[in-house]
């Protein structure tokens, strides 16, 4: 018996042994990984920069690290309900360094989200098998598989969100449970920044609201005002004026008080008649002042 044979069988264990090692070690640190960047990037797309309020911008950098995590460079996010006519592109990368691949592979993404929105789950298509019709033209780009997910948040659809992978890279089951995890996450994210926009939003018609409210009140004041003013002036002014008209009646153009007293007279009259403006107040309207001041504008409208 050749001595080294009991080796041989041996030999060959420990080898498979220590490449099937290698490989769960491989394994755990990819997953491991994995984690860590999963939490950097749920807690990045969760939680938003309170500034940002705009849902295009929130879905491309969700879209980003969505990417970065599953380590591909081609990808697109759908926003829309559940019908598959109503979805619109909000985010996508690679077209601008990828060019023709990374437009056609877009274009199968939103193909493969009319699927996903229909099934209600997350779709893997690798152009491996070469008979997916989705993937039709694609391998000859290099585009090896495509994936895509629901976005659902508090059990509503708001969309989908789709990659692509390139040669040699080739997306399995474990990127596709692993993409789904993140896609769930992009949902909430999506989700608060819509809600968040959509309360800025009504905050600001209300605030709007408010400020024509305040500014309606300030000029039912001033008109009320106008007509008190108006009211409160015209009867002593009208004793003037009716006084004056008399002394005038009774005295001679060559008597000294004559040119005072008509004087007076056109200016009562005068006054009398912005006072009539006053009591026609209908619409507050102001005109600049001295010292940077407005004042009510009591001046004739001009005519149309």
């Amino acid at each position: 018996m050749d001595a080294s044979s009991p080796a041989g069988p041996l030999h060959v264990e420990t080898e498979a042994l220590r490449t099937e090692l290698a490989r769960v070690r491989e394994q755990l640190a990819r997953q491991m990984i994995e984690k860590q960047f999963l939490e950097a990037a749920l807690t990045a797309m969760v939680e938003p920069p309170a500034a940002t309020v705009d849902v295009n911008a929130v879905a491309a950098e969700t879209l980003e690290y969505v990417l970065n995590a599953v380590h591909v460079d081609i990808g697109a996010i759908y926003l829309g309900g559940e019908a598959s006519n109503s979805l619109r592109l909000v985010a996508a990368r690679g077209l601008d360094s990828l060019g023709k691949a990374a437009l056609v592979a877009v274009q199968a993404i939103e193909q493969l989200s009319t699927v996903v929105l229909a099934e209600g789950r997350p779709i893997l298509v690798s152009a491996a098998s070469g008979d997916d019709e989705r993937l039709s033209g694609l391998a000859a780009l290099g585009i090896q598989s495509l994936a895509a997910a629901p976005l659902v948040a508090k059990g509503s659809v708001r969309g989908t969100l789709g990659i692509a992978s390139r040669s040699p890279r080739r997306l399995g089951d474990d990127d596709l449970r692993f993409f789904e995890r993140l896609t769930r996450q992009a949902g909430i994210a999506i989700a608060n920044a819509s809600l968040y926009h959509d309360l800025q939003q009504a905050y600001q018609e209300l605030q709007s609201a408010q400020e024509r409210l305040i500014e309606a009140e300030r000029q039912k004041v001033a008109i009320q005002m106008a007509g008190a003013a108006a009211h409160e002036l015209n009867q002593p002014l009208t004793v003037i004026i009716g006084y004056t008209s008399i002394l005038l009646q009774r005295s001679d153009q060559s008597d000294p008080n004559y040119p005072m007293l008509a004087i007076l007279e056109r200016n009562a009259r005068k006054i009398s008649e912005i006072v009539k403006r006053l009591s026609q107040i209908t619409r507050y309207k102001t005109r600049d002042y001295a010292h940077d001041d407005t004042i009510l504008d009591l001046r004739p409208e001009s005519p149309e």
